[in-house]
């Protein structure tokens, strides 16, 4: 070292002056190494919410593409249009089952008179959400604002009564009155406190009141053990009873104004999922299951021969049987979004996207190596 430096150095009146500066350095240089490492544990921890939020779009990504088209799309129009146009010649081909009486019903009142001897009025038993009414409002909502199904979120959708008509869906009912027909309603929506709502939707998309009487409503709380069960909102009964019951008795409907002694006969269901068909063998099972009963009433969906009985599930002695009519089954496609097919792949009304993605690369085309 230089001498003048060692002079400095020892000197103790000069040493405090030199090195002073030296440590201000160290410190501002070792404050500069903290700065930054904060400075990259923030840009770590905004990459990090960025990532998580990426994660959650992309699971939603399949729900947004699926919403979207069954909320812009034309195709969906040209296909449900397409599916109700083929209901109508489905039920004409029904109808001419030789213990079917079309006269009794009057398209002018909705009034509907007893049908003779051993003969039985035809019904179409339809169900509502996104096979009348679209609510992928309802669905664009949930997803938007990252939210899963509840009840009181729904109920205000359904009170808000601002449900769309599924293109065809409106003229096919005031049709089938019109042919000698009756429609029935048979959805998961609350017969107790959401059928006036519901009434009133559709009333506003173009259906007359005189085809919206009470006794077409069969929705849930119905109660099928009871002589007029659109009356009560208690029971417990599956889509299948209520229409089993239809098909089982006759109904006394002279405070309606029609008749007292007014038999009927399902000769129609129409609905946007499996278990709006058959949901006593159906509702809450795995995909095996659902596709073992499926095959069981598979020829009934587009059925034109009179001669193919109807089939009906009894939950008790858990046995497919037979029915003494024809019916025609008509699907209305679509809704990808929720519903039966969701739970039998994943246990649950929410998907997993990974889960998904496991159980299509099962399915998935592989090339030659």
């Amino acid at each position: 070292m230089k001498t003048w430096k060692k002079l400095l150095l020892s000197s103790p009146v000069l040493a405090p002056i030199v090195l002073a500066p030296i440590a201000v350095a160290a410190s501002c240089d070792n404050s500069k190494k903290v700065s930054d490492l904060e400075k990259q544990l923030q840009e770590a921890r905004e990459k990090l919410k960025k990532a998580e939020v990426d994660a959650e779009r992309y699971k939603k990504v399949g729900a947004a593409y699926t919403n979207a088209w069954n909320t812009f799309s034309i195709d969906k129009d040209a296909m449900t249009s397409g599916q109700y146009k083929h209901a109508k010649l489905l039920f004409q081909k029904m109808i001419q089952q030789t213990n079917i009486d079309t006269n009794k019903v009057n398209k002018d009142t909705g009034v509907v008179s007893n049908p003779d001897s051993g003969k039985r009025i035809p019904v179409v038993f339809m169900d509502i959400d996104d096979t009348i009414l679209n609510n992928f409002a309802y669905q664009n909502w949930l997803l938007v604002e990252g939210k899963s199904y509840e009840a009181e979120s729904w109920d205000q959708f359904v009170q808000s009564k601002t449900g769309k008509a599924i293109k065809g869906a409106i003229e096919f009912i005031k049709w089938v009155w019109e042919n000698g027909g009756v429609v029935m309603f048979n959805s998961n929506r609350k017969q107790g406190t959401q059928l006036q709502a519901t009434r009133e939707n559709l009333k506003a998309l173009g259906l007359d009141e005189k085809y919206l009487k009470d006794w077409v409503w069969w929705m849930s709380g119905t109660n099928t053990k009871d002589a007029k069960p659109w009356t009560k909102s208690d029971g417990k009964d599956s889509k299948e009873e209520r229409m089993h019951t239809v098909d089982t008795k006759s109904f006394d409907l002279s405070a309606y104004g029609s008749s007292n002694n007014v038999s009927l006969v399902t000769v129609m269901k129409i609905g946007d999922d499996l278990n709006d068909f058959h949901d006593n063998a159906t509702k809450r099972q795995d995909q095996a299951t659902v596709n073992k009963a499926f095959k069981e009433y598979e020829h009934l969906f587009g059925n034109d021969d009179t001669a193919k009985k109807g089939k009906y599930y009894d939950p008790k002695t858990k046995a497919w049987k037979d029915t003494d009519f024809a019916t025609s089954y008509i699907h209305i496609g679509g809704n990808a979004s929720y519903g039966g097919w969701l739970y039998s792949l994943f246990k649950s009304h929410n998907s997993d996207i990974d889960i998904l993605l496991k159980k299509l690369s099962e399915s998935a085309w592989k090339p030659a190596a």
